[in-house]
């Protein structure tokens, strides 16, 4: 599903993105651009992003992209 009309991202994008380190201000979004133009996504993508870094998901996430 898209997220963020203005880059095309989607939400698995933007999932594989919140599970790469990222310094803390960097206002909750991602390593994905989602977010950074209009802002009419940015709440989503903080939901996801928050989803991914409070279930443990980052790290299943890297550890699958490794293998």
């Amino acid at each position: 599903m898209i997220v963020c009309c203005c880059t095309g991202a989607t939400e698995r994008e933007i999932r594989q993105a919140a599970s790469r380190p990222m310094p803390e201000e960097a206002s909750g979004l991602c390593a994905s651009s989602a977010g950074r133009c209009c802002g009419g996504c940015a709440d989503k993508v903080r939901e996801i992003v928050s989803q991914v870094r409070n279930s443990g998901q980052a790290k299943d996430l890297t550890e699958a992209a490794r293998s």
